[in-house]
């Protein structure tokens, strides 16, 4: 039993029997006033008794209220019935009278008696019926948390099977494509010069070499081989510098720490930059962007920051695609992301994720 149930049963326990015990005096206080307005209230020899009584059942239940009955009759017969100070004595209509109090006592006590055990029963059906409720909100909270669980662990697996598609297509890319260009261009060059036009020839290289470098481009949005070899780091300062040279934007990396993070984790960051900057280069017309990141106590602090346009994050659209990928991301790390902007004051995407004992180390 919990220390605050003990506290309040016993409190509960101490406030019945001080109730009790004031329905015991209850027939004594009417003696008392019924003897000091003697006076006023003769012949009315039960005029304060019964409000006692209906107060000793208010407050004692059936057992204070017939004790508290009986108690009045005595006192009754002893102090107000001629002869007084005689139980047996008194004409037969002073005992009807008598009787008649007493049955009415009794039945005042029955009809409080009834009334507590009509309130517990109430009481019983509410706690019965919270427990039931609660039992239930519990049971309904552990299946949608069961349910979360499992479709992050399914999202997880659809993640990391994309991913590992992504590597083998980038693979595929690299050493297919990129060998069918090498010979193409190799074939070009041990054509004879007086076969082809110098200008077709020149416009043939041109042609490959341009093809060569989307296919390296395309190799590393699909999987960035600096992520796999070097690290986080050197992926997104290759990243930054790409995304620099494209859209004349400056791009600083000042990120710290990535030693500490596992393979996952960083390509989860890797891929939460690229779509944030992507959405920097889309909606915020931004002249510089930094990504930074280090370690704070048992966290994993990764900012994106962008002096751009900025935006109200009350007025954006529903399901905007980017923000919830995202946060979806970050919660699959088992982190979180907040977006933090202001129309003309840039914006701020922050993802805080837990770092394990041994990644402290």
């Amino acid at each position: 039993m919990a220390p605050w149930n003990a506290e309040v049963i016993k409190e509960k326990s101490e406030l019945k029997r001080l109730k009790f015990a004031l329905s015991l005096c209850m027939p004594f206080v009417a003696t008392a006033l019924q003897i000091y307005f003697w006076a006023y209230i003769n012949p009315f020899i039960f005029l304060m008794f019964y409000p006692a009584v209906f107060v000793s059942g208010w407050l004692g239940g059936l057992f204070g209220g017939v004790i508290s009955t009986i108690l009045s009759v005595l006192l009754l017969l002893w102090f107000f019935v001629h002869p007084i100070h005689s139980f047996f004595d008194a004409q037969p209509n002073s005992y009807l009278a008598i009787a008649i109090f007493s049955i009415n006592g009794f039945i005042i006590s029955f009809l409080f008696h009834r009334i507590e055990v009509g309130k517990a029963i109430y009481a019983a059906n509410q706690r019965a019926y919270n427990m039931e409720l609660e039992r239930r909100v519990r049971q309904r909270t552990s299946e949608l948390v069961e349910a979360r669980n499992q479709i992050a662990s399914f999202a997880s697996e659809q993640d990391r099977a994309i991913e590992q598609e992504r590597r083998r297509v980038s693979r595929e890319v690299h050493d297919q494509i990129g060998q069918i260009f090498t010979a193409i261009k190799l074939i070009i060059q041990a054509i004879p010069r007086d076969v082809i036009p110098q200008d077709q020839q020149d416009a043939l290289r041109q042609a490959i070499d341009m093809g060569v470098v989307s296919t390296r481009k395309i190799t590393a949005e699909l999987r960035p081989p600096l992520l796999d070899d070097l690290g986080l780091v050197a992926a997104l300062d290759y990243f930054g510098q790409d995304v620099a040279r494209a859209c004349n934007l400056a791009c600083e990396i000042r990120v710290k720490n990535d030693r500490q993070l596992d393979p996952g984790i960083a390509l989860g960051l890797f891929r939460i930059s690229q779509e944030a900057v992507n959405n920097v280069l889309r909606h915020a017309a931004a002249s510089r962007i930094l990504l930074s990141g280090q370690t704070e106590g048992d966290r994993y602090i990764f900012r994106i920051e962008d002096d751009g346009r900025g935006f109200d994050r009350s007025t954006t659209r529903k399901g905007a695609m980017g923000i919830i990928s995202m946060e979806e991301r970050a919660h699959l790390l088992g982190g979180d992301c907040t977006v933090v902007s202001a129309p003309g004051s840039g914006t701020r995407v922050e993802v805080t994720l837990p770092l394990e004992r041994e990644q402290l180390s």
